[in-house]
């Protein structure tokens, strides 16, 4: 599994708002174990889930449920990508919608847009991509964002959907979301969703430049088509690494050479992805380790070898960093987790 990553751009002017909320940025970007340079404009991909954490964070010492919304709805917060570009000089705000829904993947793995329409709702829904939640305050962060886009390209500050629906439960500052979104909120729904009036789709975009149009479709076509490239890559990466895990040290030039490209090739696919490879092998690893102990009733000097340890106090290092338990402790875990399924 690809590590899941986000653009930095979400961290773009978090320093001073954070500093405007009489926060110490430096200190929580430290704690979330991002660097103050990711939160400049052309930093490569940052975790997602250090992003996640970082908001929660940030509400938490702030005590304000409502954080990531307003963060995302702030005025000075310039959240400027190609792909929010090109789909806002479409014809109309139905188009814009699912051209930006087609180009998601350019600034983030983590989750994804889509575009539904019926006879009476249009909905633009956000999936995520791991079967948990996503955390209240980067809810509200991208549902903010998604309606400031709204907003700019249709020249209307004022601009409100018919309905916003929330995975979260009903925070305890509820007014803050009532004020900031002055519209419909629902609470525990069963995915995060920005609502619209099915005629609204119609609604042209003013100012929309079509031979900026078609200029921006032919840059984003070609940085999704990387963007594919760099994806296939690495998941053939994947299974090459856990074919010869065995054999201990695992190296990208050898990665690179399995693959037939060029050791640079192989770093620039990781780094549009956002991954280092180091975390892609001990994902793999962390992976491969829980099936063996959970599945297999082989010894554990044996899991150790199968996942490239040379000795047994490797793995059990890496398992406590990995689960919080020894091998052992983590294979009863989960064969006591198996049993009560059945």
């Amino acid at each position: 599994m690809i590590s899941r990553s986000v653009s930095s751009r979400v961290l773009t002017n978090f320093n001073s708002y954070a500093s405007r909320r009489d926060l110490n940025p430096a200190k929580l970007l430290a704690e979330c174990g991002l660097r103050r340079a990711d939160a400049q404009y052309q930093s490569p991909p940052v975790s997602f889930a250090d992003v996640e954490m970082l908001f929660e964070r940030a509400a938490a010492v702030l005590k304000d449920d409502a954080f990531g919304l307003q963060f995302a709805l702030d005025p000075s917060d310039e959240y400027r990508c190609v792909e929010a570009e090109f789909a806002g000089n479409s014809a109309t705000l139905g188009e814009a919608l699912r051209n930006l829904a087609r180009y998601f993947l350019l600034g983030t793995n983590a989750f994804d847009g889509d575009l539904t329409v019926s006879s009476r709702n249009a909905v633009f829904a956000f999936e995520f991509a791991s079967d948990s939640h996503p955390k209240p305050q980067i809810e509200g962060y991208i549902v903010g964002r998604l309606l400031v886009w709204i907003r700019k390209i249709l020249r209307d500050d004022t601009y409100v959907p018919r309905r916003i629906e929330f995975q979260q439960s009903r925070p305890r500052q509820f007014a803050h979301y009532r004020t900031d979104l002055s519209t419909k909120i629902l609470f525990n729904a069963p995915a995060t969703a920005v609502v619209f009036d099915r005629t609204s789709m119609d609604t042209p975009i003013p100012r929309a430049d079509p031979v900026l149009f078609k200029k921006l479709a032919a840059i984003v076509e070609a940085k999704l088509r990387v963007h594919i490239t760099s994806q296939r890559l690495i998941r053939d990466a994947q299974s090459k690494i856990i074919e010869i895990l065995p054999r201990g040290r695992i190296t990208t030039s050898e990665i690179a050479a399995a693959l037939r490209v060029s050791p640079r090739t192989f770093q620039r696919s990781l780094a549009v992805e956002g991954v280092k490879f180091r975390e892609l092998l001990d994902d793999i690893r962390k992976a491969k380790a829980e099936h063996l102990l959970a599945e297999t009733q082989l010894p554990l000097t044996e899991i150790a070898f199968q996942l490239g340890f040379s000795e047994l106090s490797a793995f059990s290092r890496a398992a406590k960093a990995w689960f919080g338990y020894s091998p052992q402790h983590m294979r009863d875990r989960l064969k006591q987790h198996t049993g009560t399924e059945h």
